[in-house]
């Protein structure tokens, strides 16, 4: 398995020794050994070295993403934005906080979103919860409350920068706040135990059910829908 691989299987500081050693990496016993020269035990003090000296950079905290990468979310950079991060995250999280009757990810959600709103805007659609990647989905009531300000502010950074990494202006299209609201009232529809009685959705639902898809299956999906928006803007 080489280290450029973006689903890499590697178990523990694997997934960072890509970063160090661009070398293959093969799993014996459990867990990794470099195809360098140097001992397991040598290999893993520098790997340790590495964290401690990213840890130093002014940038704040940071978090490893899936592919392994150190993400600084209140310094994001063009360059650290990675599409294999955000697809395997989003296609991870369940939307609600998790109280969906079924698993339902924010991955599909936003293929759906990017189906339904205005074509010329469906990559900022797809992209429009990019930013959950990295900061979660926080549940309504708390991202707007005062207290929630600087996650707001953080969120707002982040996604000027994932727009620059896709060539997308920063400013949310008005059909995709709208096809993003619909599928709030299609998703409290059909996914909470209440059917949506007593949200305060003010669009109307799509005539449409959701059927929640896997986590892999709602990757997959997200993936074909890059490529085919990306491809129509060649």
């Amino acid at each position: 398995m080489t280290c450029g691989d973006p689903y890499c299987k590697t178990e523990g500081l694997g997934l960072f020794a890509c970063m160090l050693h661009p070398g293959s990496i093969t799993t014996s016993g459990g867990g990794f050994r470099c195809d360098e020269t140097k001992s397991d035990d040598v290999f893993i003090a520098d790997v340790e070295l590495a964290v401690k000296n990213i840890a130093k950079k002014d940038r704040g905290g940071w978090i490893q993403t899936y592919s392994g990468k150190a993400f600084f979310p209140f310094d994001p950079r063009v360059e650290d934005i990675d599409i294999n991060d955000i697809l395997h995250a989003l296609s991870h999280q369940c939307r609600f906080a998790g109280h969906c009757t079924k698993f339902y990810s924010v991955a599909q959600h936003c293929v759906l979103v990017s189906q339904m709103c205005d074509p010329k805007d469906a990559l900022y659609g797809l992209l429009h919860d990019a930013t959950e990647a990295y900061l979660v989905d926080i549940p309504s009531p708390l991202k707007k409350s005062p207290t929630f300000a600087p996650y707001r502010e953080t969120e707002k950074r982040l996604m000027e920068t994932i727009c620059k990494a896709f060539g997308l202006e920063s400013d949310e299209p008005p059909s995709v706040k709208l096809a993003d609201r619909r599928m709030l009232a299609t998703e409290a529809r059909d996914l909470t135990m209440t059917e949506g009685r007593g949200w305060a959705t003010e669009a109307a639902p799509f005539d449409f059910h959701i059927q929640p898809w896997t986590p892999e299956y709602a990757r997959a999906k997200f993936i074909s829908r890059l490529h085919e928006l990306t491809m129509k803007a060649k």
